[in-house]
């Protein structure tokens, strides 16, 4: 969902549609479920009656105790929540929160909300192409989830001086990344220095293991979400600053070695920073092609906004040019 949420930012900031978002955190969610809320939501959705029971009864009677040190507080009911471990947790959890979220959004009105118009039959790719809009679709998006987190869409113009949002990346209001670029590198660089002494200045360790350690490690946090990210130079030379500096420490390369960057990097085994990037986005996109056509993800990337015009000139740099960069073309697979 997160890749939802910047495509929408991307394509109303191009068709002058700003859109507005609130962004629900929900503090201790399985701990604060209503159980008698949930017992209703099941036998309306037609769970059936035994199976319900024994769902009751999984949840009935349940005391727990506080330990300080070796000592035990007296056993208190515990009324709320799901059954924290339990297999079923996580399956009653997205049944409560799906149907609070339908609840919520029913109270809002058919213009509360970001109208996408697509066509995903045939080998349509650019909906500008297509003149008889009768045979393309809309779809309302007015609630995007991710994990217990939710953000409620509406079309309104964002202030450009509104305050980044954090979801598990940063999702700032003027669509840009330079905030989670700052983010990512951030938590990189906490990662790589906690490593220092135990891996990367381990003379036991060879360089491979380390390497290793550095792709699960490093990369995977500095990288989190760049499929989604309409990424510029800048942002590529930050990254690639960081990810040599990180591997010259690994291999112990100094400047006055004269190494050139290809060379560390051959002899690391490991890819540049854009490599990895565009690797990523294009076999993101892949997936998202492969989706079924109701999939909101495919939609969205696929689609346009109904209402909005663009500005003359040339647009900024958006999603969708990644088609260009990795030689994509105007037809997708059948």
């Amino acid at each position: 969902m997160v890749l939802v949420l910047r495509q929408l930012q991307e394509k109303c900031r191009e068709q002058n549609m700003g859109p507005y978002a609130t962004f629900i955190d929900l503090t201790k969610a399985f701990d604060t479920v209503s159980r008698t809320g949930l017992w209703l939501i099941l036998e309306r959705l037609g769970c059936p009656p035994k199976f319900q029971q024994m769902v009751i009864q999984l949840h009935e009677n349940q005391h727990g105790q506080v330990r300080l040190n070796s000592d035990l507080s007296e056993p208190f009911p515990i009324s709320n929540g799901v059954k924290q471990g339990c297999v079923l947790a996580p399956t009653l959890f997205s049944i409560f929160i799906t149907m609070m979220l339908k609840q919520a959004a029913a109270d809002l009105d058919d213009d509360e909300g970001v109208y996408v118009r697509y066509c995903l039959h045939g080998s349509l790719f650019n909906l500008r192409r297509l003149q008889a809009h009768t045979k393309t679709q809309e779809r309302l998006i007015q609630n995007l989830l991710f994990m217990d987190d939710a953000a409620l869409c509406r079309p309104y113009r964002a202030s450009p001086s509104a305050h980044d949002i954090l979801v598990p990346c940063t999702i700032s209001s003027d669509a840009k990344i330079d905030k989670e670029i700052d983010n990512r590198l951030a938590k990189a660089n906490s990662s790589f220095g906690r490593l220092y002494k135990q891996v990367w200045n381990n003379k036991c360790l060879k360089c491979k293991a380390k390497i290793r350690v550095y792709r699960a490690v490093v990369l995977t946090t500095l990288l989190f979400s760049s499929e989604t990210w309409v990424i510029y130079c800048s942002h590529i030379r930050l990254l690639e600053r960081f990810h040599q500096r990180c591997l010259r420490t690994i291999l112990n390369i100094h400047w006055s070695d004269l190494i050139t960057n290809v060379e560390f990097l051959e002899q690391a085994e490991v890819s540049s920073i854009e490599a990895m990037i565009l690797k990523y986005q294009l076999r993101w996109a892949g997936h998202v092609s492969r989706l079924e056509d109701h999939c909101l993800p495919k939609i969205v990337m696929f689609g346009e906004l109904s209402s909005g015009h663009r500005d003359r000139g040339a647009p900024q740099k958006c999603k969708i040019q990644m088609q260009t960069k990795g030689n994509y073309h105007e037809s997708r697979p059948t």
